[in-house]
């Protein structure tokens, strides 16, 4: 499993798109925390009026580091979705298959080397509020919830990113579909519908609606296994997918 996660890290890290996408989150990185850390400064006195201000720590959190969330929606569709399209295109899905490897190795393998290049990404992302510990006081705790959070995220959006390119030899089909199905998930909580229940059902399958604590310093154990179930059920299609290309190592399309 480690040695495909290194391959498919490498692939990635040799991929002219992979740094293209990386030097772009840099630049907006950077931009967005700096016209964010110059709200706070503009707005100052106004959040010292207030009983309860927010700190530097909450206002970035809140401001810089969850709009972060959002871009995974559209940055793992980006990078997972010629992982196993490349492969279908090459035909080295069935040297892969005819290793000594399970194909849980292959899916997990895969996963993992794609889920580490993400999470480098945002590291680098959570190092300019970091940065900010040299000049004031910062609560390291909220940040690293939030950056657990944000994990969180990339894994979710990182499997099914994978299992809809294992759908298909098509790049960009794969990159749409996942996208759209993840934007769907994400904008399920802004429902409109008026039954109770049927409302609750559809914000509890939601996003958007498992993120907020994280952002607030806490640990919830449901926003936990929501996303752990849903990763898992991701990477669970991912797998019957591959089990049922059987030997071809091809969807035949």
């Amino acid at each position: 499993m480690l040695a495909i996660a290194q391959r498919e890290l490498g692939a990635l890290f040799r991929s002219p798109i992979a740094w293209v996408i990386a030097a772009v989150l840099q630049v907006f990185f950077a931009w967005y925390f700096l016209s964010t850390l110059e709200q706070y400064l503009a707005i100052q006195d106004q959040i010292a009026l207030q009983d309860h201000a927010p700190g530097i720590t909450a206002f970035l959190t809140f401001r810089y580091l969850a709009p972060c969330a959002a871009l995974l929606l559209l940055i793992c569709p980006l990078l997972g979705m010629r992982s196993y399209s490349d492969e279908y295109r090459h035909g080295t899905l069935l040297l892969l298959q005819t290793a000594p490897l399970s194909a849980t190795s292959i899916v997990l393998g895969k996963f993992l080397g794609l889920y580490t290049f993400v999470a480098f990404l945002l590291t680098l992302a959570l190092l300019m509020p970091l940065s900010l510990m040299l000049l004031t006081q910062m609560d390291v705790n909220t940040l690293a919830l939030s950056l657990l959070g944000l994990l969180m995220v990339a894994g979710l959006c990182t499997a099914v990113a994978q299992f809809f390119s294992s759908l298909t030899r098509h790049a960009m089909v794969a990159a749409i579909a996942s996208a759209s199905v993840l934007l769907l998930l994400w904008t399920m909580g802004k429902s409109t519908f008026t039954g109770t229940k049927t409302r609750l059902v559809i914000e509890a399958l939601a996003t958007s609606s498992h993120l907020g604590s994280f952002f607030q310093g806490l640990i919830r154990s449901g926003d936990l296994v929501y996303f752990a179930a849903l990763t898992a059920l991701a990477l669970g299609l991912t797998l019957i997918r591959v089990n049922g290309l059987g030997w071809t190592g091809t969807p035949g399309r």
